[in-house]
C-alpha cells in the first residue's frame, strides 16, 4: 500500500493535475476519498471484529475503495481505462499510459514500498 501511495504521490496525481482539463479537481476528490478510507480503517482498527459494527463497517469500507479505485480509472488514469488496464496496473510500476512521455513515471527505486505488503 505503501507503493501504491507513494507512485500516486510522485506520478500519478501530479501528472493528472497538469494534463487533465479538471486535474485539481479530479485530484482533490481522490484525495477526499482517501482521507475519508483511511478515517474508516482508523475505526476499524479499533474495533473487536465481535463488535456488532464491525462487518458492517468492514463493508462500508470496502464498497468505498472499490469506487475509490473506479473512480480512479474513470477519471484519474483514463488512458489506462482505453488500454483494458486497471488504475493499480498504473501504480504498480508499470508506467500509467496517459503520463507516458510528460516526465512522470513509476517512482524511483529506493521509494519504498513498505516492505511489499499489500496493495490497494
Amino acid at each position: 500500500m505503501a507503493f501504491h501511495e507513494t507512485a500516486e504521490e510522485e506520478a500519478v496525481h501530479p501528472s493528472a493535475r497538469r494534463l487533465l482539463q479538471d486535474g485539481e479537481q479530479v485530484v482533490d476528490d481522490r484525495l477526499e476519498e482517501e482521507r475519508a478510507a483511511k478515517e474508516k480503517l482508523s475505526r476499524l482498527d479499533d474495533m473487536n471484529p465481535d463488535d456488532p459494527g464491525f462487518m458492517p463497517a468492514l463493508r462500508e469500507l470496502r464498497a468505498d475503495v472499490l469506487q475509490h479505485a473506479a473512480s480512479q480509472e474513470q477519471y484519474e488514469c483514463p488512458g489506462a481505462a482505453r488500454e483494458g488496464r486497471s488504475a493499480a496496473a498504473c501504480h504498480d510500476g508499470h508506467g500509467c499510459p496517459c503520463c507516458r512521455g510528460h516526465g512522470a513515471g513509476p517512482p524511483a527505486s529506493g521509494s519504498g514500498d513498505g516492505g511489499g505488503e499489500g496493495r490497494s
